[in-house]
Order: structure tokens, then C-alpha cells, then sequence
């Protein structure tokens, strides 16, 4: 996804458009903001934080 500093692990992330099984809230286990070559990205790991892993 694109950059959002609104995304934190330990949150929720709303899903839709992914059918009734993939869809709604997920956990946010894992959250890496990422500015490379002008572009800024976020990437989410959807499930429980992983043991040590900043919050």
C-alpha cells in the first residue's frame, strides 16, 4: 500500500473487497514504513505480534 503513518502494529486494519472470509477487521502484527526512490510504502503483517517486535 501506499504510505500511512495512520497504520501502527497492535491496531486493526478494516479489509474489504476481499469476499466475507478475507474481509473486516485484522490485527496488525507487524508494520514497516518504508521511503525508497521518492515512494513511500507501508507493509502489514496481518496476525499477533511477533515476540519482540517493536509496538
Amino acid at each position: 500500500m501506499f504510505g500511512n503513518a495512520q497504520v501502527k502494529a497492535a491496531g486493526s486494519i478494516e479489509i474489504a473487497g476481499f469476499g466475507r472470509r478475507f474481509s473486516g477487521a485484522l490485527p496488525a502484527g507487524e508494520v514497516t514504513h518504508r521511503f525508497r526512490g521518492g515512494i513511500w510504502q507501508t507493509e502489514v503483517e496481518f496476525g499477533p505480534a511477533s515476540p519482540g517486535a517493536a509496538v
